[in-house]
């Protein structure tokens, strides 16, 4: 076998690997998503999966595993849907899909320069990239509501007032929680594993 279908049958195993796990994560109970309020969009840890994706196999393969997450996320939606707010909004496949695909893109583009740098140079870029993808993430939701579906929400909802401002305290807390979660467990895994997938 040759070294370059060797590499090729390697990534096809490690974006299996990958998807395996946004598929467990999407489906099986408090593992990819966590209620605080019901009703409301949930605290995900999916993004962690899609941003690791980003920073070892590269911003294309962490856009397929983002938008692995996306199409999951549509899926539940219509199938276990968790109600109320989050219903109207991930049942939109632009919001679903979209910012997922960014995610994993965006941290694989920003932690790319970084990688063949020292290690404490590595840990910063991903440190770097764990918070952009997770805020592009966020933030993509959040526009993409209120582009999309915000007169659907205020009519649901009963909201007054200035929706984005509303939705934007929905996802304060998630976000918060998501970006100490990315800055925290992708660092040490990538940096843990980079170096094994590049040899490879």
């Amino acid at each position: 076998m040759s070294f370059g279908n060797h590499k090729k049958i390697f990534r096809i195993a490690i974006l299996s690997v990958f998807i395996a796990l946004i598929i467990a994560q999407s489906f099986l109970p408090f593992l990819g998503y966590i209620t605080l309020i019901p009703g409301f969009p949930q605290v995900t840890t999916l993004h962690l999966t899609v941003i690791l994706a980003g920073l070892l196999l590269g911003p294309l393969d962490g856009l397929i595993i983002g938008f692995f997450w996306g199409l999951t996320s549509l899926i539940v939606a219509y199938t276990t849907p968790p109600g109320g707010l989050a219903v109207l909004i991930f049942q939109n496949p632009i919001i679903s899909i979209i910012p997922r695909i960014l995610t994993g893109l965006i941290a694989g583009m920003i932690y790319k320069p970084f990688k063949k740098l020292s290690r404490f140079k590595r840990s910063f870029g991903a440190i770097l990239a764990s918070i952009f993808g997770t805020s592009v993430n966020t933030i993509g939701v959040i526009l993409l509501s209120w582009l999309l579906i915000a007169e659907k929400v205020v009519k649901f909802q009963h909201i007054s007032g200035n929706f984005f401002i509303g939705l934007l305290s929905i996802f304060m807390v998630n976000f918060v929680l998501e970006i100490i979660l990315s800055v925290i467990v992708c660092p040490i895994i990538s940096e843990l594993l980079v170096d094994r997938i590049e040899q490879r």
